[in-house]
């Protein structure tokens, strides 16, 4: 859980410098700790604790980690060169991963439906959510520009 937290809460401060996310979240102590994305996602995942149960949680982390993995293994696929890895062996493991997802979603249909659409459900707002940000800033961005020539 820690190095998930501190792993996330990095990535969204630098996000916050690429204006993908909300400037305060990438607020940072002297010793350079995204403070504000830890205490967001310490607050996010407490709301998402109480109000779900362990099978919600772990299927939800599951899929989420899955999902991850296999966008960083898409990611050296394409920089396999630079990265030195087996080209056959990162297909290996996407193809495996895919399977997994695969497998976990008609599971969560069968078994537990209501699970599978609010982890779908999590998925959309987010994604959903992060475009509307990433569209709000672009477009405030070029405002800002055209009415005062200035980046």
């Amino acid at each position: 859980i820690n190095s998930t937290l501190l792993g996330a809460s990095h990535m969204m401060a630098e996000m916050s410098v690429d204006k993908m996310m909300p400037a305060f979240l990438g607020q940072r102590t002297m010793a350079r700790v995204p403070w504000s994305a830890i205490l967001v996602l310490t607050l996010l995942g407490l709301i998402f604790t109480l109000a779900s149960g362990l099978t919600m949680i772990a299927a939800f982390s599951s899929m989420t980690f899955l999902l991850v993995s296999i966008g960083v293994s898409i990611a050296n696929l394409r920089l396999h060169k630079k990265t030195g890895s087996r080209v056959s062996l990162v297909i290996l493991g996407i193809g495996l991963m895919l399977i997994t997802v695969v497998l976990l979603a008609i599971y969560l249909f069968k078994n537990e439906p209501v699970t599978l659409a609010l982890i779908v459900l999590i998925y959309v707002v987010v994604a959903g959510t992060q475009q509307l940000y990433s569209h709000l800033s672009v477009y405030s961005g070029e405002r800002r520009r055209k009415t005062t020539g200035k980046q």
